[in-house]
């Protein structure tokens, strides 16, 4: 929520690994709470579950037919379990160069102020 605050966005597309439950039920919780804020800025969202196992694959899938149908993509590598930061991180930079220039990755710090910016383009 501190990133769609900061910054106008017409789509944000959240992917949680599915893997139990009540699990799940948590990241609905968290996923209702960013749908009621992105309305208020007019933003659409989406959630995209992804299963445990090849998450890289799935992950890269969801991020190439988002970049492919859009012209600017911020993948926000924050607020999820690691396994899902690596693999959008990965799968950024598989992307084919004619669509990977369009992607900017940023990740903020945790529990401190620090934002870490770059193009996965620039580092292939």
């Amino acid at each position: 929520m501190r990133r769609l605050s900061a910054e106008k966005f017409d789509k944000v597309v959240c992917v949680a690994v599915k893997t139990d439950e009540n699990s799940w039920k948590r990241v609905e919780k968290a996923y209702n709470l960013i749908v009621y804020f992105a309305k208020s800025l007019n933003t659409s969202v989406f959630l995209e579950p992804v299963k445990p196992e090849r998450v890289v694959s799935q992950v890269y899938r969801i991020l190439y037919r988002v970049v492919d149908e859009s012209t600017h993509v911020e993948v926000y590598g924050t607020g999820g379990p690691r396994i899902v930061v690596v693999a959008l991180f990965v799968a950024s930079l598989l992307l084919p160069f004619n669509i990977r220039h369009r992607v900017k990755f940023v990740v903020e710090g945790e529990t401190f102020d620090a934002l870490l910016e770059f193009k996965p383009s620039d580092l292939i």
